[in-house]
């Protein structure tokens, strides 16, 4: 296989193949693109930049294009007729199953645009007609795109070519102005910063509804194939990367049927009810480590949303709640930044009247108490967290060492830099390399180690942090 591309190699990634391959229009056609910025702005084009991807398993081939998306500025995303008649494109298939997922390689692009934050720009011809399928993902990702980045009047795959010239141009002139979708702070800014706890769930329902509840919109799967589900929940389960989790997931979620979840599409099944809760808790979990606390519909906000609305109120699940909204509150500024912190708050006290015993709402509770410059209080609950932890027959020592590298950040700021030190070495020393704390914790024994003037150690520990987060494929932010 060639060699991975750098970040920022590529001007652009031009979506997979379909079943158009065998056509010789499409084919001279996706050459021509790959040939308009060879020089100065190239785009890379599967057939061409990696000829070998036939002959690759299915994983390998998804792993090769992800690393095509990260290594690229901007996606190119182009809707042919036949896949319009197809629906999605290649459906994505494993090894062990005769039948091909629900899932297109098409699609799983876009997924790692979104993920990775790349520009996308959608090309379609006026007399493009997608199929249902096709067409609920397609409103999924007009929702938050730029209208300028929504190249629906071509007339021709002729006018597509004269068109990426055109952004070539814009591009060398610099004037080429395209946003990554779902831009955090705006989506925030305007229907997340809410005021009171249920708030959240009222403005989230009414802004899913328009768009979603119609059946010819709903993102559904032809048929369910729970041993197909099954089987990706456990490759899921055994990856390390939060990346390679949240692509095996996307695909379980769309196996699962109609997505989101809503009052209106809750699954009867219980046997599917279990999967999709499974499914949506463990896409919590790493959508939060890798870093989605703004995305709309693929981060950690709306997972617990849908959870909520699945247990049927049985659970708020306020302490994940209280945990996205004090993450998305760091991606924001001014009331907005303000708002997100007092939801963070509320959910917090709702979360400990329904788990009382559960230490860790305190550390969320201590963290936005920080934030919001509370230090003194802050490191009294850090300090009552740790104490817990400590007395607690089975507690994990990851997570002993995380309540004291918590409490180190708030002792230095009280005035306490020598005990922080301490505190912070200890707990670096007590988490190991595979916790998904470890870099949050290293980069609070850099920032203290700096106080100290200790550049050169905090450097390294900055450096082990990176290589960490590397290695775990993941963009988390520090709280």
């Amino acid at each position: 296989m060639s060699a991975l591309p750098k970040q920022g190699t590529y001007f652009a990634f031009l979506s997979s193949l379909t079943r158009d391959e065998h056509s010789k229009l499409v084919q001279q056609w996706r050459r021509k693109m790959q040939v308009i910025g060879k020089d100065t702005h190239p785009i890379w084009v599967a057939e061409i930049c990696a000829p070998e991807l036939p002959s690759q398993t299915q994983g390998a081939i998804l792993h090769r294009l992800r690393a095509a998306v990260a290594a690229s500025q901007r996606v190119f995303c182009v809707l042919t007729p036949r896949m319009a008649a197809d629906d999605f494109g290649e459906r994505i298939c494993l090894p062990e199953f005769h039948d091909a997922s629900c899932c297109s390689f098409v699609e799983m692009e876009l997924l790692f645009a979104i993920t990775l934050r790349k520009p996308i720009h959608l090309f379609y011809t006026k007399d493009f007609r997608p199929g249902p399928r096709l067409a609920a993902f397609l409103d999924f990702i007009r929702l938050d795109l730029p209208k300028e980045q929504v190249h629906g009047d071509l007339n021709s795959l002729d006018d597509l070519l004269k068109r990426t010239e055109e952004l070539i141009s814009q591009h060398s002139r610099g004037q080429l102005i395209d946003a990554p979708p779902l831009p955090s702070s705006l989506f925030f800014n305007k229907l997340w910063a809410l005021r009171t706890p249920d708030e959240y769930m009222v403005q989230r329902d009414e802004y899913v509804a328009p768009h979603y509840l119609a059946e010819k919109s709903r993102l559904f799967a032809p048929r369910l194939n729970l041993d197909l589900v099954d089987r990706l929940l456990l490759t899921a389960r055994g990856q390390q990367r939060h990346d390679d989790r949240l692509m095996t997931l996307w695909q379980a979620r769309r196996e699962l049927g109609a997505w989101p979840v809503t009052h209106q599409s809750i699954p009867r099944d219980p046997m599917v009810q279990a999967r999709l809760t499974e499914v949506l808790s463990v896409w919590a979990s790493s959508a939060a480590w890798f870093g989605l606390h703004g995305h709309t519909r693929l981060g950690q906000l709306e997972a617990l949303a849908e959870l909520r609305v699945l247990s049927l109120q049985r659970s708020q699940h306020a302490g994940g709640i209280s945990s996205a909204y004090y993450s998305a509150a760091l991606l924001m500024s001014g009331a907005a930044r303000r708002d997100a912190f007092r939801a963070a708050l509320a959910h917090s006290f709702i979360a400990e009247s329904e788990e009382p015993e559960n230490i860790g709402i305190l550390a969320v509770r201590a963290s936005i108490f920080m934030r919001q410059r509370k230090f003194w209080q802050a490191r009294t609950l850090y300090r009552q967290v740790l104490q817990s932890r400590e007395c607690g027959e089975v507690t994990k020592s990851d997570s002993i060492g995380e309540a004291k590298c918590e409490l180190a950040l708030a002792e230095a700021i009280c005035f306490s830099p020598w005990r922080a030190l301490g505190l912070a070495r200890s707990g670096v020393a007590m988490i190991p390399e595979h916790s998904d704390f470890k870099p949050r914790a290293l980069r609070k024994l850099a920032l203290i180690l700096r106080l100290h003037g200790k550049f050169g150690d905090a450097r390294m520990a900055m450096k082990e942090c990176a290589a960490i987060e590397a290695a775990r494929g993941r963009e988390t932010l520090d709280g």
